[in-house]
């Protein structure tokens, strides 16, 4: 971030000016205008001007020299107080290989590393690591051991923290299978549910009744009609039950 901060365009307060940052990216952006333009261009200059004359109507007034000018100290830059980062080092491949030994024995492994820390400072020399791995039956490549060394050395002085490798490695999230990405089938439910005006139970409810509709429908609107006296159309769900 303090990389990134200090490449950006930061007026004499100390601010970013954001519209100059997002238009490196996108150039639709219309330009902010400057204090001078906001100070002396409040009005549009009349079109009979000449094109020397614009340009000096856009100038910025000769101020009075200071009396006594101050030393101007460059602006500092806040910086963020965050613990140490380490180099992203792609060790995946590695530590899922360890993963499944370690996981049966990591609390013996934690003792080993223990044993050849007695300073209790969480760390340990990448040949005492190693001898670590190899006694428990967990031998390491040369690559693999530099690039574990370049993970985990968290003080960049050359040795390993092993309470962050086991942390890491044993408590690390588990990997999702392909399961997750295909859709989910539902179970059928024991009752039959309606889903709707074309559910299973209305389809059904048509088809069967369908065949009675066609051969008797001229008396079943006259039925209809009796019951619904100011012809709105609807009747009571008694008397349809009941017709």
């Amino acid at each position: 971030f303090e990389n990134l901060w200090n490449s950006l365009p930061v007026n004499s307060y100390g601010n970013l000016r954001y519209h100059d940052f997002l238009r490196k990216f996108n150039y639709d952006i219309p330009e902010t205008p400057s204090q001078d333009q906001l100070s002396y261009n409040t009005e549009p200059a009349p079109k009979s001007l000449t094109t020397k004359s614009r340009a000096s109507l856009t100038r910025r007034p000769k101020t009075a020299p200071a009396i006594a000018s101050k030393p101007t100290t460059p602006i500092q830059r806040p910086r963020t107080a965050a613990p140490p980062s380490t180099p992203i080092i792609n060790c995946e491949r590695v530590e899922s290989r360890l993963k499944k030994n370690l996981t049966k024995c990591w609390q013996d492994v934690h003792k080993a590393f223990r044993e050849k820390d007695p300073e209790k400072q969480g760390e340990v020399s990448a040949s005492d690591f190693s001898d670590v791995m190899k006694r428990f039956n967990m031998d390491l490549m040369k690559q693999e051991l530099e690039q574990l060394t370049l993970k985990y050395d968290l003080r960049n002085n050359g040795n390993l923290s092993y309470t962050d490798f086991l942390r890491n490695v044993t408590l690390g999230p588990k990997k999702q299978g392909p399961a997750l990405l295909q859709r989910v089938k539902l179970q059928k439910p024991r009752i039959p549910m309606s889903t709707g005006l074309h559910g299973a139970l209305f389809t059904d409810a048509i088809l069967r009744i369908q065949p009675k509709i066609v051969d008797c429908w001229r008396p079943m609107r006259r039925a209809f009609q009796s019951y619904d006296d100011a012809r709105t159309g609807y009747i009571s769900i008694p008397d349809f039950k009941q017709i």
